[in-house]
């Protein structure tokens, strides 16, 4: 509930229209004023709700780019491991014991 003497935001979109006489001379000028205050509250809301709309997207766009470069750090990653293990596989086994006195 309002307080009496509150400040109440309004936003009006004025008219004019001119009565002609049969000169077209100005008589008087009609003036209108319509009360657009919801139909700007509403615009303001879509506003804001597409610039959160918008830095979401953006967020998600991020993610989608770090998950990428995690895709292709993991490609690499299996490529290193299978040259590796072919060069491994290419070196013949040499098993040898020694004591700690060097036999």
């Amino acid at each position: 509930m309002l307080k009496p003497g509150a400040f109440i935001t309004r936003y009006w979109e004025p008219s004019h229209t001119p009565v002609l006489d049969e000169n077209e001379n100005i008589l008087y000028i009609i003036q209108h004023a319509n009360n657009i205050t919801e139909k700007v509250l509403r615009l303001a809301e879509l506003a804001e709700s597409r610039k959160i709309g918008l830095n979401a997207l953006k967020k998600v766009e991020l993610l989608n780019l770090e998950l990428d470069v995690l895709r292709i750090s993991e490609l690499e990653h299996e490529k290193n491991e299978r040259h590796f293990r072919y060069l491994a596989d290419l070196v013949p086994a040499k098993i040898s014991n020694a004591l700690p006195n060097g036999e």
